[in-house]
């Protein structure tokens, strides 16, 4: 995954090894800041985890390079995240 900021004060390029991004120790992370701060009652068993991760992995080699997110702002700031 890369994120990329084009910002006046910041550019930022980041590269994001899917090893670190689709496994259970970020769906484990993403559970416990999701109850910590929303409302939302949110469990997943290590089952499920793994199943998830294992599709959002094939997902992202299957449309590598695919953009998620392109926002640009009037004063010319962009942020753009991309498999």
């Amino acid at each position: 995954m890369k994120i990329r900021i084009r910002a006046d004060s910041c550019r930022l390029h980041l590269r994001i090894p899917d090893t670190l991004l689709y496994n259970t120790l970020t769906c484990t992370v993403i559970e416990k800041t999701m109850q910590e701060n929303t409302d939302i009652a949110w469990s997943m068993d290590k089952e499920t985890a793994k199943e998830v991760m294992r599709l959002l992995k094939h997902f992202s080699k299957e449309y590598k390079g695919l953009t998620i997110v392109d926002v640009e702002t009037a004063d010319g700031q962009v942020v753009q995240i991309t498999l």
